[in-house]
């Protein structure tokens, strides 16, 4: 069992984080360390624990490389780990003790779930519980959370499906997956910064998903996010990624719901680039994209 945290700039955070590993209650772990070229005391804080991760852990290495990304972070890791099951968490985020050890069994007793994974709550930077608002609605639970701007989402039946990728995004942090069949997926696709979120739609087509109904994992937000430092950038790479899928979904039933999935990402940012560009002319792309659909859709 392969545990892979991918560091970058976090000083902060990614000592709790290594110890929220120390303590799983799952004994027969490695923990990969991958820092992606920190500027802060990322990488002095791994090596001080270091001595710690190696009395805890079956195996423990401390990789380092330049800022290539999370991606490419995660690919080393994964490519250097040795375990037939996969763990991967932010350096920013937390697991509970049990986390691995309530994973693992949904895995060992069915061969076709390539993916398990619990629900994440938020906490703020100093670890504090805390809560984001959709609707009217305060949420806790991230599941809850991005699933509450999900219309027509059944839980019980579809978590994990590829059809329910086609929309508004929604996977909790924290996933347990089968080396065989994230192999069989492929790597992270390394031009994207919302790397789990193309990963997901690819795994989606290869294995079953599988969501046990507990926090096993704490997300936490503060101002150095990836989505919001890098906010442009990934409205563009949910863009890319269902012009991408086009003929997939075309060819799997799914042209209507990837049409209406794709308008709202591009309008969401066409939006976000007019705000950004203030006094800008218009940059109305609606009528050639909708051109373009109906042209795509048939072909």
């Amino acid at each position: 069992m392969s545990i892979i945290v991918p560091v970058h700039n976090h000083e902060r955070f990614v000592e709790a984080t290594i110890k929220s590993f120390i303590d799983q209650t799952y004994n027969n772990l490695e923990l990969v360390l991958v820092d992606d070229g920190s500027s802060d005391g990322s990488l002095r804080i791994l090596r001080s624990l270091e001595k710690n991760c190696l009395s805890r852990f079956v195996r423990c290495l401390i990789l380092e490389q330049s800022n290539l990304g999370i991606a490419a972070a995660l690919n080393r890791g994964i490519a250097a780990s040795s375990g037939s099951f996969l763990f991967w968490l932010a350096s920013d985020d937390l697991a509970e003790p049990d986390a691995i050890a309530t994973l693992l069994p949904e895995l060992l007793q069915d061969f076709e779930i390539g993916l398990a994974c619990g629900d994440a709550d938020f906490i703020d930077a100093q670890g504090n519980p805390i809560t984001q608002k959709c609707g009217d609605e305060d949420f806790r639970s991230s599941l809850r959370y991005y699933i509450a701007q999900k219309k027509d989402f059944d839980l019980e039946t579809e978590f994990g499906t590829y059809r329910s990728f086609i929309g508004p995004y929604y996977m909790p942090i924290g996933s347990l997956v089968r080396r065989t069949h994230f192999l069989e997926a492929g790597y992270f696709d390394v031009s994207y910064v919302s790397e789990d979120s193309e990963l997901w739609l690819r795994l989606s087509k290869v294995c079953r998903f599988k969501l046990v109904n507990r926090t096993l994992c704490h997300r936490r937000l503060h101002e150095t996010n990836t989505h919001r430092v890098l906010r442009e950038r990934v409205s563009l790479d949910s863009v890319r990624l269902m012009l991408r899928e086009a003929r997939y979904c075309i060819d799997n039933g799914l042209a209507d719901q990837w049409q209406k999935c794709t308008e709202e990402r591009l309008e969401r940012h066409h939006r976000f680039l007019v705000k950004r560009r203030k006094g800008g002319a218009d940059m109305s792309y609606s009528y050639p994209f909708r051109k373009f659909f109906r042209f795509i859709k048939w072909r």
